[in-house]
């Protein structure tokens, strides 16, 4: 957390994350890529609903004081996302380069809540449709599509679970920041 990726690659530097996925990508050519699976297009319109997400989520996780233009912002991105998640992965029923842009920013979601309805960092978790807050019956398609991925192996073995990121966002706020949280 809170760490800026940067690939250099015979003397290149490239440090915007959809550049270096889109490179690695390449890589091994068409029969890997996860890029044809959804396209440039998808690809595109998936880093824009991140940014449309993370963008005021960012303000709300890490600012002092709780903007309530990037709430309702924010709920706008979520309400996006629920009318753009339909399948299983973000074009379909296939893991694509779309969803490892889309899904590192919008793990935030419940973390993001957290902030908005002031809960205490012990009761920050992971929603399921049988929750009783509300925006896990306002956004069911962004719930099931956050549980899928999170229950793919690669993101397993390298996530940091939301209380983590919770107790991150606490200590940032807080003018503390630790990147080492546990």
């Amino acid at each position: 957390m809170g760490k800026v990726p940067l690939l250099i690659h015979h003397g290149e530097k490239l440090l915007e994350s959809d550049l270096i996925m889109r490179f690695i990508d390449e890589l091994h050519g068409e029969k890997t890529s996860l890029m044809t699976v959804c396209g440039i297009e998808n690809f595109q319109k998936a880093a824009e609903l991140a940014k449309k997400f993370f963008g005021p989520g960012h303000s709300i996780l890490y600012e002092t004081d709780l903007n309530e233009s990037d709430v309702v912002q924010f709920y706008e991105a979520c309400s996006e996302l629920e009318n753009s998640l339909k399948s299983k992965y973000f074009t379909g029923d296939q893991l694509s380069l779309a969803d490892l842009v889309l899904f590192p920013l919008i793990d935030y979601f419940e973390v993001i809540l957290s902030v908005i309805h002031n809960i205490e960092l012990d009761h920050v978790h992971e929603l399921k449709m049988s929750d009783a807050l509300n925006e896990a019956n306002k956004w069911p398609n962004l719930v099931n599509y956050l549980t899928t991925m999170r229950q793919e192996s690669f993101v397993v073995n390298i996530r940091k679970s939301t209380r983590i990121k919770a107790k991150y966002a606490s200590s940032k706020r807080a003018g503390c920041p630790n990147p080492e949280i546990q």
